[in-house]
């Protein structure tokens, strides 16, 4: 076999195309159970695409951004699978998530705050100015 160079670049695979097919659904789909159901599949096309899985890296963080923003009140089933298919994207496409670090922390931490509750408040310890602090 003959080694591949910078020049001959890596050929889009079936799996590529179902990826894509496969993120393209959940980014359009409206129906909060069919989105579980794909969003379920994601962290394990990530592991199986490895480090090539920067060739979706837009799309895919697109999908499960739109997961992350919407809640679907039934045990945040989708949340946390679009958490986890974003944590294996952080661990196996590293070298790109500089680029693209400040939007991931805008969404989590808007997720953050969707989860906490509005009504928690802790007063402040040292009660001079009576200032209170919002604590999830």
């Amino acid at each position: 076999p003959q080694a591949r160079t910078i020049q001959t670049p890596l050929k889009r695979t079936k799996m590529d195309e179902v990826f894509a097919i496969l993120l393209n659904s959940l980014y359009l789909e409206s129906k909060i159970e069919i989105r579980k159901a794909y969003s379920f599949h994601i962290r394990r096309y990530i592991e199986l695409l490895n480090i090539f899985v920067v060739r979706h890296m837009k799309l895919l963080l697109d999908a499960l951004f739109s997961c992350l923003e919407l809640p679907d009140y039934s045990g945040e089933e989708t949340r946390l699978n679009a958490l986890t298919a974003l944590a294996a994207l952080i661990s196996y496409a590293w070298p790109r998530i500089p680029l693209h670090k400040s939007k991931i922390n805008r969404v989590l931490l808007k997720l953050v705050s969707d989860l906490c509750p509005s009504n928690t408040e802790v007063p402040d310890k040292a009660g001079k100015d009576g200032v209170s602090a919002h604590v999830c």
